[in-house]
């Protein structure tokens, strides 16, 4: 069964929710120097995950990192997750949130997604959506 959630102008359909305990076991396991941060992350069906990711690339002030990452852009059918961040609530909090979108029929490793886009709200480079 889908779910629909709606999070600072962001709606999209997921298929799973990753736990907090997963969530929490990966942050532990790579930074824990630094407090678990306020994250969710959830599977989406590829398609759906597509729409959604093209919709923040459309965004302003949405950064394209794949090619400083990789030093070659790579093409949309091999990313497996990316990471937004948002605030919850207006006033805005001082503190951002998180959200991780992964597809669903991604060739790469959840853990190795999980770390990856953790990697990024550790290094502090997520903008808000």
């Amino acid at each position: 069964m889908t779910e629909e959630k709606k999070r600072a102008n962001m709606n999209f359909q997921y298929i799973a929710e990753i736990s907090e305990y997963r969530l929490r076991q990966v942050w532990n396991a790579n930074f824990s120097d630094n407090p678990f941060p306020k994250v969710k992350a959830f599977i989406l069906k590829n398609g759906e995950f597509f729409r959604v990711y093209q919709k923040q690339l459309e965004v302003p002030w949405s950064t394209d990192m794949r090619e400083s990452e990789y030093g070659e852009k790579v093409p949309d059918k091999e990313i497996g997750g990316f990471v937004v961040g948002y605030y919850e609530q207006e006033p805005k909090d001082t503190k951002m949130s998180y959200c991780i979108l992964m597809r669903e029929l991604s060739k790469t490793d959840m853990d190795y997604i999980l770390k990856h886009e953790l990697k990024h709200i550790y290094s502090g480079d997520v903008k808000e959506w």
